[in-house]
C-alpha cells in the first residue's frame, strides 16, 4: 500500500513538471509571437501601435533576451527614453548581466554620458564584452588630459567632480607632448585595457600596444605570450619576430618572421613596402646566425645587399658578414667586407676595430722564405703567392689614420684600446719590447670622476696579469671595481659584467678565497654556459669559456673529476679556437686516463693534435697511454 503511494506521489510530480515546463515553453513561443506581431506593426509604420504592444509585452520580460528584444525594437523607433527605462529595469531585476550591460553601456557612449558608462562597465572587465570597458577607460583617460588631471587614476575611477562628457583626442591641450602622452600611456594598469580592447575589435594594433608595455617593463616572456596565434600582414610578421628575438624564443622569431613568405606575393598589396620587408629580411638574418644557420643567414644578408643597392644593409649586418668569411678563413671578401664597413659607416666603431684584426693578422702573416723570392724575381708565383698577392694591405697606420680623422668618436676607450693592441702588436713583430709605462700612461689619460672606463680597464688589467704583474693587475681591478658598484659584488654577481665576474673570480682563487671564486664561475657557468655562444660577443664567450675551463680545475682540486669532466666538454663545444680547444681536449684526456678511462683518453688526445700538434704535454700523455696498453 505505501509502495503505491509513492508511485502515486512521483507520478503527480512528473505530471506538474511536465505541464510547468509547457507552460513555460508556451509562454516562450507566446513572447516571440508577441514580439514578431510588434514587428509586423513597425513594418507597417504602425508605430503606435507598436508602442503599446511593447509596453504590455514589457511586463512579461523576464530573461535577459526578452528584454534586449524589447530595447531594440523601442531603439528602432526613435523611444531611447523607452529603451533605457528597459535597460535601467533589467539591471535592477539582474544586476551586472553581462548583455544587459554591454548593451547600456553602448548605449551611454552613444550619448555621450561617459561616467555613467563607466559605471556600468566595470563589470565588463573580464567578460567577452572587455573592450566596451576599455573604451571607457581610453576616453576617460583623454578626458583627464584635457583638464590637466591625475590621467591614471582618474582614468580607472568613478570621477566625482561634475557629469564628464566624452572629448576627442582633438581637445588635448597643446602644452602636453607626445611623449608625456605616451608615458601615461605605457602605465602597467593599461595593459589589460588594450587586451581588453583587442578581444572586441580582433585589431592586433590593440596587442602591439600591451606587448610594448611589457617589453619597456623588460618583460619579454610575457609580452610574447600575447602572440596572436596567426600572423595577417607584414607588420605582424616584424613586429611578432621582434617580441620573441627579445624574450630569446629564436625558433618562434623564425616561425612568425618566415610567416610573411607565407602570405600574398610580394607585389605592394596590402601593408607591403620593400623597406618592411627589409626590416623581416635583416632580423630574420640575425635569428639564423644565432640559431646557428650560418649559411641561410648568410644567404639573407646577399639578398639584403641586391635591394636598393644595398641601402637596406645595417653596419650590424655588415659586420656579422664580415665575421663569416673571417671564420670561413676567406681573407680576400673580409677585407672587402671591412672596407665597405669603414667607408660606409666611418664612425661604427666595431667596423674600424675589425679592420685593426686584419692589420694585427697581416702582422702576423710569414715572411717570403728565399726561394719564394727568387721565384717572385723570376716572374713567377705560386697558388699560395697569388692568393696572398690578390689580398690589399692593410698596415697599422692606415688604421691609425682612419681613427684619427675622426672627432670625438676617435677618443671612444674602444678605438684607444685598438691604438694600443696594435702598436703593442706592431712592437711585438719587430722585436720592440712595449714598455708597461704606456699602460699606466692610458689609465690616467682616460680616467674620469666616475673610475676609468670599462673597456680601458679590461685591456689593462688583462696587459699586467700576461706582464705577470699580478699584484698591479688586482689593484688596478679593485679600483675599477669598487668605485663602479656600490654593493658586495660576490652576493649579487647578476648585476655586475660578465667580463668583470670572469676576473673577480680569477682574483678570488689567486687570494686562495676558492669559496667566492668557485662561486662566481659556477654562476657564471649556470647563466652562460648552456647559452649559445653566438648570443655573446667574441671577447664574451672567450669569458664563458675561460671561466669553464677554471672552474673544472677548482673542481679537480677537490678531487671532483666527474664534474670537471663536464664543464670541460661544455668549454669544448663552445670554442672555436684550435689552440684552445687542443688544450681543453688534452685537460679531458688527463681526466679520464686518472679516472681508468683509457679509451676516452687516447681519442681526446688524439684529437688534440690533430688540432695543434706542437702540444707537447698532449704528445707526452699519448706515450703515456700507449706504453700502459
Amino acid at each position: 500500500m505505501r509502495l503505491k503511494c509513492l508511485c502515486i506521489v512521483i507520478l503527480s510530480s512528473l505530471f506538474a513538471l511536465c505541464i510547468s515546463s509547457c507552460s513555460s515553453h508556451s509562454e516562450g513561443s507566446s513572447f516571440t509571437s508577441q514580439l514578431d506581431s510588434i514587428d509586423a506593426f513597425i513594418s507597417q509604420n504602425s508605430n503606435d501601435s507598436a508602442i503599446k504592444a511593447l509596453k504590455k509585452l514589457e511586463k512579461k520580460a523576464y530573461s535577459s533576451y526578452d528584454r534586449l528584444g524589447i530595447y531594440k525594437r523601442y531603439f528602432l523607433l526613435g523611444e531611447k527614453k523607452l529603451a533605457e527605462k528597459v535597460l535601467v529595469k533589467g539591471l535592477k531585476k539582474i544586476p551586472e548581466n553581462p548583455e544587459l550591460s554591454a548593451i547600456y553601456v553602448n548605449f551611454l557612449l552613444r550619448e555621450g554620458r561617459l561616467e555613467e558608462a563607466f559605471k556600468i562597465s566595470r563589470c565588463l572587465e573580464k567578460s567577452n564584452y572587455a573592450s566596451l570597458y576599455s573604451e571607457c577607460v581610453l576616453r576617460k583617460a583623454l578626458a583627464s588630459i584635457s583638464e590637466k588631471g591625475q590621467v591614471v587614476d582618474e582614468a580607472f575611477s568613478p570621477y566625482k567632480k561634475k557629469s564628464r562628457k566624452i572629448l576627442k583626442a582633438a581637445s588635448l591641450l597643446p602644452d602636453m607632448t607626445g611623449e608625456q602622452i605616451k608615458d601615461i600611456f605605457c602605465n602597467d594598469k593599461f595593459i589589460p585595457i588594450y587586451t581588453g580592447a583587442y578581444k572586441g575589435s580582433k585589431n592586433n594594433r590593440w596587442l602591439y600596444n600591451a606587448a610594448s608595455v611589457l617589453m619597456k617593463k623588460g618583460e619579454y616572456a610575457a609580452a610574447a605570450e600575447l602572440y596572436p596565434s596567426r600572423i595577417t600582414n607584414y607588420r605582424d610578421s616584424l613586429f611578432w619576430g621582434s617580441v620573441f628575438f627579445d624574450a630569446g624564443l629564436y625558433a618562434q622569431s623564425l616561425e612568425s618572421l618566415e610567416a610573411s613568405g607565407r602570405l600574398a606575393s610580394l607585389d605592394g598589396t596590402g601593408d607591403y613596402s620593400e623597406s618592411l620587408y627589409a626590416e623581416i629580411l635583416t632580423l630574420e638574418a640575425d635569428c639564423c646566425y644565432v640559431e646557428g644557420e650560418e649559411d641561410r643567414s648568410e644567404e639573407l644578408r646577399a639578398k639584403l645587399a641586391s635591394m636598393n643597392n644595398g641601402n637596406y644593409l645595417t653596419p650590424l649586418l655588415c659586420m656579422n658578414g664580415a665575421m663569416y668569411s673571417r671564420r670561413h678563413k676567406d681573407v680576400l671578401e673580409e677585407y672587402k667586407r671591412f672596407n665597405y664597413i669603414t667607408e660606409k659607416f666611418p664612425d661604427y666603431i666595431p667596423g674600424i676595430c675589425g679592420k685593426g684584426l686584419l692589420a694585427i693578422d697581416q702582422l702576423h702573416w710569414p715572411k717570403e722564405d728565399e726561394l719564394s723570392k727568387r721565384l717572385r724575381a723570376a716572374g713567377v708565383r705560386t697558388m699560395e703567392m697569388e692568393a696572398r698577392d690578390e689580398i690589399p694591405v692593410v698596415t697599422v697606420d692606415d688604421v691609425y689614420s682612419h681613427i684619427d680623422s675622426l672627432d670625438e668618436t676617435g677618443k671612444a676607450p674602444a678605438l684607444l684600446v685598438l691604438k694600443d693592441s696594435l702598436d703593442c702588436e706592431y712592437k711585438k713583430t719587430n722585436g720592440i719590447k712595449k714598455s708597461v709605462a704606456d699602460i699606466w700612461v692610458l689609465l690616467e689619460g682616460s680616467e674620469n670622476e666616475k673610475g676609468y672606463p670599462s673597456e680601458i680597464a679590461r685591456y689593462c688589467t688583462a696587459y699586467l696579469i700576461e706582464e705577470r704583474m699580478i699584484k698591479e693587475a688586482e689593484g688596478v681591478f679593485d679600483g675599477y671595481m669598487h668605485r663602479k658598484y656600490d654593493f658586495n659584488i660576490y652576493e649579487r654577481p647578476e648585476d655586475i659584467e660578465l667580463w668583470e665576474c670572469e676576473y673577480a673570480a680569477w682574483f678570488a682563487c689567486k687570494n686562495a678565497d676558492f669559496a667566492h671564486g668557485a662561486g662566481l664561475y659556477k654562476f657564471i657557468a649556470d647563466r652562460y654556459g648552456e647559452r649559445l655562444p653566438a648570443l655573446n660577443t667574441s671577447s664574451g664567450n672567450r669569458s664563458v669559456t675561460n671561466s669553464l675551463v677554471n672552474l673544472a680545475v677548482v673542481y679537480a682540486s677537490i678531487d671532483n673529476l666527474e664534474e670537471a669532466l663536464n664543464v670541460l666538454s661544455l668549454a669544448s663545444s663552445r670554442t672555436d679556437s684550435a689552440k684552445k680547444k687542443a688544450e681543453i681536449l688534452y685537460r679531458i684526456a688527463e681526466i679520464n686516463w686518472n679516472l681508468g678511462d683509457s679509451r676516452s683518453a687516447s681519442r681526446s688526445i688524439k684529437y688534440a693534435l690533430t688540432l695543434d700538434n706542437t702540444h707537447n704535454r698532449a704528445r707526452l700523455l699519448q706515450k703515456k697511454i700507449k706504453m700502459a696498453k
